[in-house]
């Protein structure tokens, strides 16, 4: 996984809508949350992310992957990668619509 970037397009996500605001930033970097993250992310078959990595490939070091991005959050380090845009197809229409 390259530096900086998130364990899943909604990992961070989830954590930010069931944090309270004056709590957040302490649940966001747990480790113990951020493997909460990642499995809510390998339940939900998660795409992989604009780094191309998939969730299988991401499990197989999450250890050290999610230790790694725990200290990013903490310093404040953590820069993550826009979100990769990909065009759907309306339903019911040929015209696409943007998604991301």
């Amino acid at each position: 996984m390259k530096q900086g970037t998130l364990p899943g397009p909604r990992g961070l996500g989830l954590l930010l809508a069931e944090s309270p605001a004056r709590h957040r930033s302490n649940k966001v970097y747990g480790l113990r949350n951020l493997q909460k993250a990642f499995g809510a992310v390998w339940s939900n078959k998660g795409s992989p992310g604009v780094d191309r990595q998939t969730v299988e490939q991401f499990a197989a070091q999450q250890t050290p992957e999610l230790e790694k991005l725990s200290q990013q959050l903490q310093a404040r380090t953590c820069r993550p990668h826009p979100v990769r845009r990909v065009w759907i197809n309306k339903l019911g229409s040929q015209e696409k619509r943007p998604l991301g």
